[in-house]
């Protein structure tokens, strides 16, 4: 048990780590241009940050698992074996989906240059193809298992993830733009009610 909690405890360091060193880098690269590829480098800092998170808390091997090693390659068949469980689904749907939302979020923002659904579309690709390689990592971790239903409830955190960079892109423009976006507009109702 002293060796689990130990392990628990470096891996929360370990991405503790992770988000001080991406938000110093990006702070420092906030003001840059985008790069040659037309990336964000303080968004692209913070994206990989996500990405480093994810696979320390993916990948580190973890006790009590009941599916050790096991590959599930049917699509669906993990969710619906939660359908008479609900606090389970809930706690592996919002499990799998938060995990990857940071990451969405930061790769929209990068790649915000493209067209919207070039940039919503690269997002949840990108953080597919993370989560695929993050089910491969884990086929020899025999405390891990390998299931296609993270790979599809991952891919949805991301998509919700650049949704969420897109509405607060949004939201920060129409507040620059008018000096009473819905920000402001919402706090100011707030204050006269």
């Amino acid at each position: 048990m002293y060796d689990l909690q130990r392990g628990f405890a470096l891996q929360l360091i370990s991405i503790a780590l992770i988000v001080v060193v991406s938000l110093i880098a990006a702070a420092t690269l906030q003001r840059r241009r985008p790069s040659m590829l037309g990336l964000d480098s303080a968004s692209a800092c913070l994206a990989l940050g996500s990405a480093l998170a994810i696979l320390v808390s993916t990948v580190s091997p973890r006790g009590g698992s009941q599916s050790r090693g096991k590959i599930q390659p049917v699509p669906f068949h993990t969710l619906l074996s939660y359908r008479y469980d609900h606090v389970d689904l809930l706690i592996y749907l919002v499990g799998n989906v938060v995990l990857f939302m940071p990451l969405g979020c930061f790769l929209y923002l990068a790649v915000r240059h493209l067209a919207l659904r070039r940039s919503l579309a690269i997002s949840t690709v990108i953080c597919a193809l993370v989560s695929i390689g993050v089910e491969v990592l884990q086929i020899p971790i025999w405390t891990r298992s390998t299931d296609v239903d993270d790979v599809l409830t991952n891919s949805a955190g991301g998509f919700l993830g650049a949704l969420t960079g897109f509405g607060l892109l949004y939201l920060v423009r129409a507040t620059k733009v008018s000096g009473h976006g819905p920000i402001r507009h919402y706090a100011e109702g707030s204050r006269a009610s």
